[in-house]
């Protein structure tokens, strides 16, 4: 399911290694127009996916440098993609943490609902999940990547995906279907488009400013 290594390499969001200037934050906000799998960094295909699903829908399998669960990103799905320059090299709960409430606070503009960080990085509503994310750190670089849940293919989700050999507390042993909400299920029907502006137009500021916040920590 990996692309050939003869292949242009391709990724669903930008997966860049440059250095990152003190103070930069470089954001990008991606909207996937095909399925693909994303494993973590760890990830086997035997026990997190269903190989002959992905192969009989056409859908391609990666896997990212960050670790985390596996996601299928889609149609359905914002990428969120965030590389900044971080100075604390074992407080990556903390760059979680940072991240996660700059989201928060734009979540909020579309809908006050009860957004909350869960497990070790997870955005939910309540009990359910809408958003996961990983992080990868090359010295002072931080690369943080999310998904968002804008719509929910659930039985997409179901055929491809089997139950994640590791599971946050809170996840219960639920399956997919019970775990899992999204946007539009909320109460939240703008257009992904619209969805991505927004991030795109308020994130940097409040990046800047929490992320700064735990760089300026010991």
């Amino acid at each position: 399911m990996n692309k050939s290594s003869a292949e242009p390499l391709w990724r669903p969001y930008p997966e860049s290694f440059d250095p990152v200037a003190a103070n930069e934050i470089r954001l990008a906000v991606t909207l996937p127009d095909q399925h693909h799998v994303v494993m973590g960094a760890s990830g086997k295909a035997e026990r997190e996916v269903y190989a002959d699903r992905l192969a009989e829908y056409s859908i391609p399998l990666y896997k990212r440098k960050g670790g985390g669960g596996t996601v299928l990103l889609g149609p359905e799905t914002i990428i969120i993609t965030v590389h900044a320059h971080a100075v604390h090299p074992f407080h990556n709960l903390a760059y979680f943490s940072a991240v996660n409430r700059a989201l928060i606070t734009v979540f909020r503009t579309w809908r006050k609902l009860d957004y909350g960080e869960r497990g070790i990085s997870d955005i939910a509503v309540g009990p359910k999940k809408i958003l996961g994310s990983s992080i990868y750190r090359r010295r002072d670089l931080l690369l943080y990547q999310a998904s968002l849940l804008v719509h929910l293919n659930i039985d997409l989700v179901e055929k491809t995906l089997r139950h994640p050999p590791k599971e946050p507390d809170y996840r219960a042993g639920r399956d997919h279907r019970d775990f899992m909400t999204c946007l539009a299920d909320l109460g939240i029907p703008r257009p992904k488009a619209q969805l991505a502006d927004d991030l795109r137009e308020q994130l940097p500021p409040l990046l800047q400013q929490e992320i700064g916040n735990v760089n300026g920590n010991p």
